[in-house]
């Protein structure tokens, strides 16, 4: 078995996809890691989706170690999902309004110009980056992200960098675009932990710290991220 097969070719149900989780999508979508062979990852001939081209390149190029845990296996499943979703979404709201269109335009443009570190190659993480914006276009109020400054950063957690990453990247926005009357948010994550961050304008925080590595909550990544996102937005 080789690395991740993908063709242009969807039967993906965006129904189906509010509830795949870890343990259905082999029923759902025919995504199987073969025995014996856990760094390989394949889609079944009859049940093949469309994934994004940025997403295509990370999971091409991404072998499951043996060693690795299953959150993270899981965690990268979700990312299919959601990221198709979110690309189909997209896709609609730019067909049916030129305001929609131009805010998830803008708001691409300005995460990803973020800057962050090398550490791990700037191709890989500018990829994780683009991967967690179509999280945020999917899953957020997208009328509302254009009042709102929303930062994605992936960084290691192991070293305690992400609440160091989240505020310095807050603060440098803040500094470069002069705009000091307006919260500001940032999204720190690595591959078993995730991190919300918010800014407030009298300079306090509030950080939100969630691991994806113990019981259910491995599973429920999609709906981590919707709720980081209200609550940026309700917060307001």
């Amino acid at each position: 078995m080789g690395p991740l097969t993908i063709t242009n070719k969807s039967h993906f149900d965006e129904d189906d996809a509010i509830v795949v989780t870890g343990e259905n999508a082999n029923a759902i979508f025919g995504l199987h890691i073969a025995e014996g062979q856990w760094s390989y990852w394949d889609l079944a001939e009859e049940e093949i989706i469309s994934i994004p081209r940025h997403l295509q390149l990370i999971l091409q190029e991404t072998e499951i170690e043996q060693w690795y845990s299953d959150s993270v296996l899981r965690t990268r499943l979700e990312a299919i999902f959601a990221t198709t979703l979110a690309s189909r979404k997209r896709d609609v709201l730019s067909e049916s309004t030129s305001s929609a269109k131009s805010t998830l335009y803008q708001t691409a443009r300005w995460v990803s110009g973020v800057p962050f570190s090398a550490k791990g190659g700037y191709r890989g993480r500018r990829m994780k980056i683009n991967t967690l914006i179509d999280y945020a276009l999917c899953h957020g109020q997208l009328e509302k992200i254009q009042d709102i400054k929303l930062l994605v950063n992936v960084v290691d957690s192991r070293d305690n960098k992400c609440a160091r990453t989240s505020l310095a990247l807050i603060n440098w926005v803040r500094e470069e675009t002069g705009k000091d009357r307006i919260p500001l948010f940032a999204i720190s994550v690595d591959g078993d932990s995730f991190m919300f961050t918010r800014l407030n304008i009298d300079y306090s925080y509030t950080v939100h710290y969630t691991s994806l590595s113990t019981g259910a909550r491995r599973n429920r990544v999609i709906s981590l991220i919707s709720r980081f996102i209200d609550h940026a937005i309700c917060s307001i």
